[in-house]
């Protein structure tokens, strides 16, 4: 399985085991990319490397999925303003990765 087929699994599993975020996950359209190392959003776009995809678990794919989606569901994007970007994404991730821990991803 290639990490498009991958990426569309881990968004079909939210749908049925997480629907809110499987339906978020659903308004980003997935492009596959080599210029990012892992995955990013921008609020309409999902980049992934397929190098990174294809080297998680399943459980994995999901959990990195969620992950981007929360960045678009907190505002993440608008809400920087004049912050640093580096410690604004490294603080937004802490959270995010919390949420993503209380959720059992």
């Amino acid at each position: 399985m290639n990490a498009q087929q991958r990426m569309e699994n881990a968004r079909i599993r939210l749908l049925t085991e997480q629907a809110f975020f499987g339906f978020l996950a659903l308004r980003l359209t997935l492009q596959e990319t080599k210029e990012t190392s892992t995955m990013s959003v921008d609020g309409k776009i999902l980049r992934y490397n397929p190098e990174f995809v294809n080297q998680l678990l399943d459980c994995e794919v999901l959990g990195v999925l969620v992950h981007e989606v929360l960045h678009c569901v907190l505002s993440h994007f608008g809400r920087m303003k004049h912050r640093e970007a580096t410690r604004w994404n490294m603080a937004t991730d802490y959270v995010i990765n919390l949420i993503i821990h209380n959720y059992g991803f």
